[in-house]
């Protein structure tokens, strides 16, 4: 059984994702650049996450990993500074 707040946090992320995603703009593979900052920058509103300045950290949680994940062949991009 699923604890109260678990099942907040998902009810929470599910709303989150269903709304926000359709909204962003694909890479022509179909994969999504996010961008984050205390603004956004012009054009790339849609893809913008807010942060409160410059210091901010990034936490990243898998559901239902598939086998890369257990075998560690599945590497996260780089994050890029964008200027």
């Amino acid at each position: 059984m699923m604890k109260k707040s678990s099942a907040a946090f998902f009810v929470i992320f599910f709303i989150i994702v269903t709304i926000t995603v359709p909204m962003m703009t694909l890479n022509d593979d179909g994969s999504v650049d996010i961008y984050f900052g205390k603004t956004a920058q012009k054009g790339l509103e849609s893809n913008w996450t807010p942060t409160a300045g410059e210091d901010f950290f990034l936490l990243f949680r898998f559901y239902g990993p598939e086998q890369p994940y257990f075998d560690k062949t599945f590497k996260l991009p780089n994050i890029e500074l964008m200027k």
